[in-house]
């Protein structure tokens, strides 16, 4: 059997949440996402996921989430 693929199955997370409309919840699998893509040397990926958790907390209801990175 082989391993699973924890990027795929993060990439299906992050999708549900946006199909399920959940900002706040968004924002931590985009974290989640830009971790893994950190680990896996996907610097592009990762900042592109930051940038994104950045502007849904500067536009959304998650002001809290935009502290957390300052």
């Amino acid at each position: 059997e082989s391993p699973p693929d924890l990027g795929q199955d993060i990439n299906d997370a992050v999708n549900g949440l946006r199909h399920a409309g959940e900002q706040h919840l968004i924002i931590i699998g985009l974290l989640t996402r830009a971790w893994h893509r950190h680990l896996t040397s996907d610097t592009v990926g990762a900042v592109a996921d930051l940038d994104e958790a950045w502007e849904i907390s500067e536009l959304g209801p998650c002001p809290s989430f935009k502290r957390m990175f300052c």
